[in-house]
């Protein structure tokens, strides 16, 4: 019941900046694996 109480007052707006930055470390992470994959498929 603890950790429910803990996070239970986070709402969207509290979190959107987190969210920004996880959306932003997906993106770069997608990039360098498309990048690695096609630098494979040139050898």
């Amino acid at each position: 019941m603890q950790v429910i109480m803990r996070y239970a007052h986070h709402h969207a707006e509290s979190l959107r900046s987190s969210v920004e930055v996880l959306d932003k470390l997906q993106k770069k992470f997608i990039t360098i694996l498309l990048q690695s994959h096609e630098e494979r498929a040139a050898v």
